[in-house]
Order: structure tokens, then sequence, then C-alpha cells
């Protein structure tokens, strides 16, 4: 009877279920899936047999009302005390596979979920032709020649800012404004790719590393969304600018190296060159320090250099070897400028450039900040952001209790003699620090030195930590740790609760979406519908950033292209900013046409903002111009050519400024030069 009544309520029994009465490897308790609903049911109708005093009769009708039961019946063994302890087990185990499940389903829609947060909480911009970063007004405009090459033609600024383009970069995005048919558009595009790749390539670092893409799925996911989640970070590739390839690039090399793959890892440093030399650099360095110590160690383990150890070590060594003189040269070719751009500024010429200076310079970037605050700042974007306020206690707390968890979490793995951060992930954060040194060293032609910390630390710490607080406890590294399952999930829960405390919800701000096409109110909508296609541009340089991207016309200067790094460049740009700076400020028309004219500019652009009496008292633009500003501002209010302008468009009786709003007034250069020849005596 009893093993009647066990087919009937737990209605069948998986593999291993031996026909002695023991159990064998493990037992698949069926009903929990397939049978569940029955077994109420079942049980019902046999308490109510035995009220009856009819059980024999109940149990062989539920037995010959279906083939699994009869089946069941025939094979079922009597009962032992050894096989309920093994069903119980089996039950438990179950509930534990299925409660991985289950956290990888929430794992999976937490993912999503944060993906569609992260979406709205930029909604208003992303996408929009309107809204871009103020760094895609430099780097951005070149692409419009996509639709009209003669476009900015023999422009020594546009020849600058597509230097900066490197080659896959310029592919993609020019791909991108030609299905788009907008270059504003293309930036959000390219952002996408690279934002995907990124949480892609995080993702299967992770999961690569914590058993695979299934075993570590829950990891990977975590890891994803915590970049997603980094949003200083995120930020920085607004506009899907040439600098939002390192991210991915750094993601991706980390991938391969933790996958083993050095054909990847290799395939990822040649892309890399063409896309972003300077992270290259950093991938190349950690890939060959890994590979150094790889061959090292086994050579220092007694192994014969001709052992299959060895070998292993050797041959992935000796092809970076070879392949790197290539690597060398393709990333000078990608980054070499033309004579007449001339060369890059070194920490020695900077130190005599007010420029570099600090707070007032273009770039102040000289003197270098310390190396302990550059850390502080961009070394920990992962945990802390400057758009969350945590209070002051908490903010002081974060970088220590960071450092505190990694040592923590290695302390762990050497006592358990398991490698918790794995080595590529190491290497990658040393040849970080290395690089950043040499570049403090060898400032500005090794990039800007904080830019080698705030990329790939973060990326380091958002691999390294969720891979180590996975690993502490997680039942893929063995039996002996498969008591301590539910270690992965808390270690994962702290991680997280560190960088809610540090950063929040990692949705603030507007993303560095900080410019739109009507900033500055509608000038750039009539320059592009109102003037030549060959036409000059002039202005307040500040006012006119957007004239090149939303305007479709040659600068004659602006503030985002005055880039003082390349000193053939800016003593061609630099004469401009002054002569700009005066005719803005001219004492009255003759004066202003004087410097315009000689320039072959045709509309000059001011700011009305800046006459303002408060404004003159306050004027100010960057070294070493502002004693320049001091002295050709420093009238009374009235006296500028500004200020003998109408008030209002006039076209028939002062056709020279054709437009005029809340913003910003238009000059068009000849025909003032006609109206002030036809006031002449």
């Amino acid at each position: 009877m009893s093993k009647r009544l066990f087919a009937i309520l737990f209605g069948g029994y998986g593999r291993g279920l031996s026909f002695d009465g023991s159990f064998g490897t493990q037992v698949y308790p069926v009903f929990l899936m397939k049978n569940f609903g029955n077994l109420a049911q079942n049980a019902d109708e046999v308490r109510h047999a035995e009220e009856r005093g009819s059980l024999a009769d109940v149990l062989e009708n539920i037995s010959d009302s279906g083939p699994e039961v009869q089946r069941a019946d025939q094979r079922l063994p009597k009962l032992s005390g050894s096989a309920v302890a093994a069903v119980v087990k089996a039950v438990v185990q179950g509930i534990r596979d299925n409660l991985e499940v289950l956290f990888k389903a929430v794992a999976l829609v937490g993912f999503l979920v944060y993906c569609a947060c992260f979406y709205f909480s930029v909604s208003d911009w992303w996408f929009s032709p309107e809204w871009t970063t103020d760094d895609a007004l430099q780097q951005s405009y070149p692409f419009l020649r996509v639709f009209d090459p003669e476009l900015f033609s023999g422009d020594v600024i546009t020849q600058m800012m597509e230097r900066y383009l490197t080659p896959i970069h310029y592919g993609v995005t020019a791909a991108m404004t030609w299905v788009t048919g907008d270059a504003v558009m293309a930036g959000h595009v390219v952002m996408l790719i690279q934002l995907s790749l990124l949480v892609l390539g995080i993702f299967l670092a992770v999961s690569a590393a914590c058993g695979g893409v299934v075993a570590g799925m829950i990891p990977g996911l975590f890891a994803a969304t915590w970049m997603l989640h980094t949003r200083l970070i995120v930020q920085r590739m607004t506009g899907g600018l040439p600098r939002g390839w390192a991210a991915p690039l750094f993601a991706f090399f980390l991938y391969f190296a933790l996958k083993g793959n050095h054909r990847g890892v290799l395939a990822t440093l040649v892309f890399g060159c063409l896309v972003h030399p300077p992270a290259t650099i950093i991938c190349a360095g950690a890939y060959g320090l890994w590979l150094m110590w790889d061959f090292l160690r086994s050579s220092s383990q007694g192994r014969a250099l001709d052992s299959a150890a060895s070998r292993r070590a050797w041959a992935p060594l000796w092809r970076f070897t070879v392949l790197a003189p290539f690597l060398v040269v393709l990333a000078w070719l990608v980054v070499r400028m033309p004579a007449e751009i001339g060369t890059m500024a070194t920490l020695e010429r900077a130190a005599h450039m007010p420029e570099f200076s600090t707070p007032d310079g273009r770039f102040p970037f000289y003197p270098l900040k310390p190396v302990r605050w550059e850390l502080a700042t961009f070394g920990f974007q992962a945990f802390a952001s400057r758009l969350h306020n945590p209070g002051t206690i908490i903010k002081a707390a974060i970088i220590p209790l960071v450092v505190l968890g990694c040592l923590f979490l290695a302390g762990v793995g050497f006592r358990q003699r398991r490698e918790v951060f794995p080595k590529p992930v190491l290497w990658f954060g040393v040849a970080t620090l290395l690089v950043y040194a040499a570049a403090r060293a060898f400032a500005f032609q090794l990039y800007v030195p904080d830019r080698h910390l705030q990329f790939p630390l973060a990326i380091c710490f958002v691999v390294g930590v969720s891979i180590a607080a996975w690993r502490v406890g997680a039942p893929y590294l063995g039996a002996s740790a498969a008591h301590r399952w539910w270690w992965s999930y808390l270690g994962l829960a702290a991680v997280a609760l560190v960088v809610v405390l540090g950063s929040g919800s990692g949705l603030q701000g507007s993303g560095n979406f900080n410019y739109s096409a009507h900033k500055k109110g509608g000038v750039f909508d009539w320059i592009r519908a109102h003037t030549p296609r060959d036409a000059l541009i002039a202005g307040e340089p500040s006012l006119i950033d957007g004239a090149m991207l939303f305007g479709h016309r040659t600068a004659y200067i602006t503030t985002e292209t005055a880039h003082p790094f390349y000193d053939g460049y800016y003593a061609t740009i630099k004469p401009r900013i002054e002569i700009t700076l005066r005719a803005h400020y001219a004492r009255d028309l003759n004066e202003f046409l004087s410097l315009v004219e000689p320039q072959g500019i045709d509309y000059f652009v001011f700011d009305r903002k800046r006459f303002y009496p408060e404004a003159l008292a306050s004027v100010k633009y960057f070294e070493p111009f502002n004693s320049l500003l001091r002295e050709i501002a420093g009238r009374s209010w009235p006296e500028y050519a500004y200020r003998e302008l109408p008030r209002e468009i006039d076209m028939i009786n002062f056709p020279a400024m054709p437009f005029r709003d809340d913003v910003s007034v238009v000059v068009d250069v000849q025909a003032l030069k006609t109206w002030l020849a036809e006031r002449k005596p």
C-alpha cells in the first residue's frame, strides 16, 4: 500500500532510483514541475476513502486513470529511511536550482528595467536633432560634408578637427550620417552603438570569468547594470564622439583576455589603433605585462623551456612581440599631424602658455593636479558621483570603504587559495596606473593625464569587483563551496549597496546633453537659411560655437575650436581670436569694418547681453586675452559700435542688420560697407 500511495501522491520520479530500495545519483521530484496540480486532489481522495473504508478501491481507480502512475507503481521500490532522506535532499536541491533560475530572471528583468529608466532619464535629449554635447560642436560638424563635400572647403579649422576623427570612427559616423540624413542624429546613433558594445563587453567579460554566459549570467548582468549606472562614464560617451570608443575597447579587451582568446586580444589591439590609440596603449601594456608574468612564472617553477606549459606561455608572447612594431606604426599613422598643424605641446611649453594656466586658461591643466586629487576624483567614479550628494560622512567614507572591501575580497581569495581577482584585470589596473604616470611625465603628448584614469579604472572596478564578489562563494567553484552559494548573492548585494550610497540612482542630470540648436536663440537657423553656402561667419567666439554644426557655415573662430595644443594650428587661429574680440568691442562701425573686412568675413554676430553695463564691468574670456578685454571693453556702455545699430530691423534704412533677436544681432559686412560709403559727405 505504501508503494502505491507514494506513486499516487508524487506522480512519478526521475532517474537514479534503484530497485533495491535505495537512491542513486539524484532524485528528481517530478511532482514539483509536472504533477503538482494533481497532488492535492489525489491526497483528498485518499483521505475521504480512508474515512469510508474503501481505500483499496480508490487507489485502484486512481492508478488506472493514468499510465504515468501505473508505470511508477510497477517500478517503485519500498521506501527506506535513507530513501526518504534522499528525497528531502533532492527537494531542497531542486528548490535551490529553481531559486538560481529565479535569481537569473530577476537579474535580467532588473537589467532591462534599468535600461528603460536610463533611456527615460535622457529621452528629452537623446535622439533629438536639436540636442548634442558641447564637444560635438567641434567634432561632429565635419560629417556635414557627407552630403556636401565642398562645404568648409579650404578651412584650416575643419582640417584640424578632421584630424581628431580616427578611421573607424569616421567610417561608422559617416555611414550613420548618410542613413539618418543628419550629423547630430548620426552622433546619437553612434553613441547607442558605443554604449551597447560597452554593456555587452562588460557582460561577456564578467560572465566569462564566472563560468560562462549561463553560469555567470547573474554577475554579468549585475556588472552590465552597474556600468550603465556609472553616469559620469556614460555621459562621456554622449554625442558619439571618438573618445566614446575607448570604453567598449577596454571592455572587449578584458573579455578576450579573461576568455583566454589571444587572437581576439590581438584583433582588439589592431582595432584600437584605428579607433582610439591612447586607450590602446593601456590595453597593449596590460597584455604585455600579463604575458610576461605568465612566462616568467612558468619558468621560475622549474619547468623546462621546451615543456608544454612553457610553450603555451611563450607562444602568445612572441606573437605579441612580433606584432608590437606594427601596432606602433599603425597608431602613429593615425595620430600624426600634417606639418602645417605643428607639434603637440609639451609640459615645458605649456608652463609658458597662459592658455594652459589654472584657473583661467582655455584648458587649465597646468600645473598638473596632485596625483592624490586626480585619483580620488577620476579613479573611483564607479562608486561615487559628483552628481549625487550622499552627505559628508558617506562621501568621505566611500573611497576607504572601497579600498578595504577590495582588500577583504583579496584576503578571502588568498585564504581559500583561489584567484578572486583575475590576473588580466589586475594587470589592466597596473597598466592603467603606469600609463597615467607616463602621461603626467610626458603631458600632453600621451593625452591628458586624467583621461587615462576615468574610463579604464571605472571599467576595471566594475569588472574586477563584480567577479571577485561573485567568486567568493560561487557554487561552480566546486563541491566544497556549494554550501556557501549564497555568499555570492550577498557579495553582489554589498557592492550594490556601496554603489547606491555613493552615487544614488545613477539617473541624475541631463547626461551631458548640454547644447541645443536654439541655445543661442534663432541665429543658427537664420544663418543656415539666409546666407550663401560659402559664407564666412564671425562673432563673439562663444556665441557662435554652434555656427558650423547647426548653421552649416564656416566659422572664422569659435571658443570650442580654439585649441592651443598644436603650435602651427594655434599660430593661425590665435590672431583670429584677437581680431574677433576687437571687432566685437569696436568703438564705432568704421573701426569695426576696418577689422573684419580684410579677413573676408561676410557676417558678424554680436552678443547683445555682453553690452549691458554690468556685463562690461565683468567681461572675461580665457588667458591671455583678458588684459586685452579690459583695455577694449573698459569704456562707457554707449561707446561701442554695437550701440550704433538700430533697435529694430529696418532693411530700407539700415539693410546691414538682417537679423536681431533677444540674444544676438547679425551684421552683413558688405551691406554695412555700402551703407557707410553712402553716408560719407
